[in-house]
């Protein structure tokens, strides 16, 4: 985890606040600009133990690195505007996504070359939705998407009947109608929730391998977006 700026960072760190992490959210791993800072960490320990083979880390990191831009601005929009530029802008997501529509190419908004997860991801931008655990920080925090509330009042801690009734009147009077859940909670206890104001249901994996069609990391941010888009349209 070493260069990536942590959120949620606890100002009181005290197990009475739950599942807190001293140094702040741990579920790095779901937003691919920090996938790309674990890889420059797995290349550089891997050229620590093993030297003479430092130059093909490096190359095979910077072939990581390449693709997750192409994935995630689209080909045209690295070829515009460089991958440097794009990684220095997007780290604010909504600033970066009102410049594209605010800055011209060729007589037409840069917003109209945005490609990949970016695009693919719009329908989540601004959408308020219900987290089962505060798992998202960095994805929401790169694609926009709102998470308001969490089935569980502090991380770790099981919703007690008179949570869930919060919770379920915020949705009622937000008209909040998605709930995203990593696929090792209940699922049973999830769709209870949604059922009772009618809301979509989305069970993502946490990781590479929690499903079995996600075989890689870029699999991994596919299945995110593809399916947490799909319910917030």
């Amino acid at each position: 985890s070493q260069g990536v700026e942590f959120l949620e960072v606890p100002v009181v760190k005290s197990r009475s606040e739950g599942g807190v992490h001293i140094y702040g959210n741990p579920h790095i791993q779901n937003s691919p600009l920090n996938g790309k800072i674990i890889a420059k960490n797995i290349a550089t320990g891997l050229s620590s133990v093993d030297p003479n083979n430092g130059a093909y880390y490096e190359e095979r990191y910077k072939q990581f690195c390449h693709e997750i831009d192409e994935r995630l601005f689209g080909a045209e929009l690295v070829r515009l505007m460089g991958s440097q530029v794009l990684n220095r802008q997007v780290k604010n997501s909504d600033e970066f996504i009102e410049f594209l529509k605010t800055h011209d190419y060729q007589g037409e908004p840069l917003f109209n070359q945005l490609g990949g997860w970016l695009k693919q991801g719009l329908p989540m931008r601004g959408k308020k939705v219900i987290g089962y655990h505060k798992n998202w920080a960095y994805f929401n925090s790169l694609f926009g998407l709102k998470m308001v509330n969490y089935v569980e009042p502090k991380p770790s801690i099981p919703p007690t009947p008179k949570h869930l009734e919060s919770v379920i009147e915020q949705m009622q009077a937000e008209n909040i109608d998605v709930v995203v859940a990593a696929n090792y909670f209940p699922e049973d206890r999830v769709r209870a929730l949604a059922n009772k104001v009618g809301a979509k249901v989305v069970i993502v994996p946490l990781d590479v391998n929690g499903v079995p069609e996600v075989l890689t990391y870029f699999d991994y941010i596919d299945y995110l977006v593809e399916n947490i888009s799909a319910v917030c349209e």
